[in-house]
């Protein structure tokens, strides 16, 4: 957003992914699973991931108070200034 040229040199390059944000979807997925208590399956996750989401899940329901809304990975559309942007927020 604070640099118009970023999109424009964008431009042409292919989508690609790496290990680590192929690691922070997986870690997403958990943190959301966990959230909504939907089920996990038994060693799809290891031990040191598993520890750092169940830490941050333990916060952030420290922090809801009674009757608040608690909104988990939301699909966002941006696209009013970025032509077909979305995300997740």
């Amino acid at each position: 957003m604070n640099c118009p040229g970023s999109v424009k040199a964008e431009e042409g390059l292919k989508e690609s992914t790496s290990s680590f944000a192929e690691e922070g979807t997986r870690a997403h997925d958990l943190m959301e699973m966990m959230l909504t208590g939907k089920p996990i399956r038994v060693g799809a996750y290891d031990l040191e991931m598993w520890e750092y989401v169940e830490s941050y899940v333990s916060y952030v329901l420290g922090q809801k108070k009674p009757g608040d809304a608690l909104f988990i990975e939301r699909r966002v559309n941006f696209s009013e200034w970025v032509p077909e942007g979305f995300g997740t927020a």
